[in-house]
Protein backbone atom coordinates (compact mmCIF):
# COMPACT_ATOMS: atom_id res chain seq x y z
CA UNK A 1 0.00 0.00 0.00
CA UNK A 2 2.73 2.25 0.66
CA UNK A 3 4.49 2.07 -2.38
CA UNK A 4 1.19 2.89 -4.33
CA UNK A 5 1.01 5.71 -2.60
CA UNK A 6 4.76 6.64 -3.31
CA UNK A 7 3.94 6.95 -6.24
CA UNK A 8 0.96 9.60 -6.54
CA UNK A 9 2.68 12.03 -4.66
CA UNK A 10 5.14 12.71 -7.37
CA UNK A 11 2.42 12.33 -10.44
CA UNK A 12 -0.07 14.49 -8.43
CA UNK A 13 2.91 17.65 -8.21
CA UNK A 14 3.21 17.08 -12.27
CA UNK A 15 -0.28 17.59 -12.77
CA UNK A 16 -0.90 20.66 -10.46
CA UNK A 17 2.19 22.21 -12.10
CA UNK A 18 0.48 21.77 -15.48
CA UNK A 19 -2.73 22.74 -14.73
CA UNK A 20 -1.64 25.92 -13.33
CA UNK A 21 1.35 26.98 -15.75
CA UNK A 22 -0.96 29.97 -18.14
CA UNK A 23 -3.89 30.88 -18.89
CA UNK A 24 -4.83 28.58 -21.36
CA UNK A 25 -3.87 24.63 -20.38
CA UNK A 26 -0.39 26.21 -19.96
CA UNK A 27 -0.88 28.48 -23.20
CA UNK A 28 -0.42 32.30 -22.73
CA UNK A 29 -1.19 32.39 -26.50
CA UNK A 30 -5.13 31.89 -27.25
CA UNK A 31 -7.56 32.66 -30.38
CA UNK A 32 -10.73 34.45 -29.31
CA UNK A 33 -13.56 35.65 -31.38
CA UNK A 34 -14.57 38.87 -32.34
CA UNK A 35 -16.61 39.99 -29.56
CA UNK A 36 -13.84 39.26 -27.08
CA UNK A 37 -11.37 41.27 -29.45
CA UNK A 38 -13.66 44.19 -29.58
CA UNK A 39 -13.38 45.08 -26.03
CA UNK A 40 -10.03 45.99 -26.27
CA UNK A 41 -11.16 48.29 -29.48
CA UNK A 42 -14.17 49.55 -27.92
CA UNK A 43 -14.50 48.69 -24.34
CA UNK A 44 -12.12 48.09 -20.81
CA UNK A 45 -9.51 45.38 -21.78
CA UNK A 46 -5.69 46.72 -21.78
CA UNK A 47 -3.14 44.29 -23.29
CA UNK A 48 -1.48 42.61 -26.04
CA UNK A 49 -3.63 42.13 -29.03
CA UNK A 50 -2.22 39.77 -32.03
CA UNK A 51 -4.38 40.06 -35.48
CA UNK A 52 -3.67 37.50 -38.79
CA UNK A 53 -4.92 36.57 -41.58
CA UNK A 54 -3.70 33.44 -41.66
CA UNK A 55 -3.25 30.89 -38.71
CA UNK A 56 -0.75 29.04 -40.66
CA UNK A 57 2.16 31.61 -41.41
CA UNK A 58 5.30 30.72 -39.74
CA UNK A 59 5.61 33.72 -37.19
CA UNK A 60 2.52 32.72 -35.73
CA UNK A 61 3.71 29.85 -33.91
CA UNK A 62 6.70 32.21 -32.80
CA UNK A 63 4.49 35.11 -31.52
CA UNK A 64 2.77 31.94 -29.40
CA UNK A 65 6.14 30.61 -28.50
CA UNK A 66 7.74 34.06 -27.42
CA UNK A 67 4.66 34.61 -25.65
CA UNK A 68 4.64 30.97 -23.75
CA UNK A 69 8.48 31.82 -23.13
CA UNK A 70 7.75 35.42 -21.55
CA UNK A 71 4.37 34.43 -19.86
CA UNK A 72 2.78 37.64 -21.52
CA UNK A 73 -1.05 36.76 -22.44
CA UNK A 74 -1.68 37.78 -26.09
CA UNK A 75 -4.99 36.85 -27.73
CA UNK A 76 -4.87 35.95 -31.36
CA UNK A 77 -7.71 37.16 -33.82
CA UNK A 78 -8.42 36.01 -37.22
CA UNK A 79 -10.71 38.45 -39.12
CA UNK A 80 -11.74 35.41 -40.96
CA UNK A 81 -12.41 33.38 -38.10
CA UNK A 82 -15.08 35.53 -36.27
CA UNK A 83 -15.75 33.01 -33.81
CA UNK A 84 -12.91 32.17 -33.23
CA UNK A 85 -12.93 28.91 -34.82
CA UNK A 86 -14.66 28.52 -38.02
CA UNK A 87 -14.08 30.51 -41.01
CA UNK A 88 -16.49 32.99 -41.73
CA UNK A 89 -19.83 31.57 -44.13
CA UNK A 90 -19.50 35.02 -46.00
CA UNK A 91 -15.92 34.25 -46.45
CA UNK A 92 -15.40 38.28 -45.98
CA UNK A 93 -12.99 39.33 -42.90
CA UNK A 94 -14.86 41.09 -39.86
CA UNK A 95 -12.46 43.91 -38.27
CA UNK A 96 -12.90 45.96 -35.53
CA UNK A 97 -13.61 49.12 -35.95
CA UNK A 98 -10.63 51.04 -35.83
CA UNK A 99 -8.38 52.61 -38.36
CA UNK A 100 -5.24 52.00 -36.36
CA UNK A 101 -5.18 48.16 -37.30
CA UNK A 102 -3.49 46.05 -39.71
CA UNK A 103 -3.39 42.45 -40.35
CA UNK A 104 0.03 40.24 -38.92
CA UNK A 105 1.04 42.62 -36.17
CA UNK A 106 1.13 42.47 -32.56
CA UNK A 107 -0.88 45.51 -31.22
CA UNK A 108 -0.34 46.44 -27.39
CA UNK A 109 -3.78 48.07 -26.30
CA UNK A 110 -4.79 50.44 -23.83
CA UNK A 111 -7.65 52.45 -23.05
CA UNK A 112 -9.50 51.61 -26.61
CA UNK A 113 -5.98 52.95 -28.24
CA UNK A 114 -2.86 51.58 -29.54
CA UNK A 115 0.23 52.08 -28.40
CA UNK A 116 2.15 49.84 -29.71
CA UNK A 117 2.97 47.60 -32.73
CA UNK A 118 5.15 45.17 -34.17
CA UNK A 119 4.37 43.68 -37.36
CA UNK A 120 4.75 39.76 -37.02
CA UNK A 121 5.56 39.57 -40.69
CA UNK A 122 8.01 42.34 -40.96
CA UNK A 123 10.27 39.91 -39.01
CA UNK A 124 11.81 36.15 -39.43
CA UNK A 125 13.70 33.84 -37.58
CA UNK A 126 15.88 34.92 -34.48
CA UNK A 127 14.95 38.38 -35.55
CA UNK A 128 11.04 38.26 -34.88
CA UNK A 129 11.89 36.43 -31.34
CA UNK A 130 14.10 39.21 -30.43
CA UNK A 131 11.56 41.84 -31.58
CA UNK A 132 8.88 40.31 -29.66
CA UNK A 133 10.49 39.71 -26.82
CA UNK A 134 11.98 43.80 -26.42
CA UNK A 135 7.97 44.47 -27.81
CA UNK A 136 6.56 42.43 -24.40
CA UNK A 137 8.82 43.56 -22.29
CA UNK A 138 8.35 47.26 -22.98
CA UNK A 139 4.51 46.88 -22.96
CA UNK A 140 4.37 44.42 -20.06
Amino acid sequence: MRKSIGWLMPLAFLLLMACGSGGNGGSYFTQTSFDEINRYFEGDQDGFVFITVDNDEPFVKTVEQVANQEKVTVWMYNPYRADGANRNEDGRPMYPDSSDIRGNSVFYMENNRVVGELPADGYAGSRLVEELTSFFNLYR
